[in-house]
C-alpha cells in the first residue's frame, strides 16, 4: 500500500476545516496548500481563524520519508510537529480525532489571546 504523506497532510487542513465550521467558526488557509507545481522541500500556508491570522502550517516534504507537517506561531518562537510521515500510518482513527480537537484548541486558545489583548 502506498502512503502519500502530502495528500494526508492535505486531509489533515481538510478535516479541520470541517471541525471548525460544524462550529460555526471559519478556518481559512492563505491559498491552496499543494498544486500541481509542488516542487519544494519546504511549503507553508497562513492559517485564519474568523479572519484573525494566526500562524502558519509548513509541510517538509524530504525523499527519505522523512516528512513532517507543522505549526509556527505567529511570532515564528514556536514550532510544533503536528504529524510526521514515520508515525502517522501507524496512527489509529481515535488518537487522529484527539491530535484534531486537541490542534483545533489550540488555535482556538490563540485566537482568544489575541482577542483578549485586542489585537482582532
Amino acid at each position: 500500500m502506498h502512503f502519500d504523506f502530502q495528500v494526508a497532510s492535505v486531509m489533515f487542513i481538510t478535516h479541520l476545516q470541517e471541525f471548525f465550521f460544524s462550529s460555526k467558526i471559519h478556518l481559512t488557509i492563505s491559498h491552496p496548500f499543494l498544486s500541481s507545481e509542488f516542487q519544494e522541500e519546504k511549503q507553508s500556508v497562513t492559517l485564519f481563524l474568523d479572519q484573525l491570522e494566526l500562524g502558519q502550517l509548513v509541510l517538509v516534504s524530504y525523499p527519505n520519508h522523512s516528512s513532517s507537517l507543522t505549526y509556527h506561531s505567529p511570532t515564528g518562537l514556536l514550532e510544533t510537529t503536528i504529524l510526521d510521515a514515520v508515525s502517522f500510518p501507524s496512527l489509529h482513527v481515535n488518537d487522529y480525532l484527539a491530535l484534531l480537537q486537541e490542534f483545533a484548541s489550540h488555535l482556538l486558545g490563540e485566537k482568544a489571546f489575541y482577542h483578549l489583548l485586542g489585537e482582532e
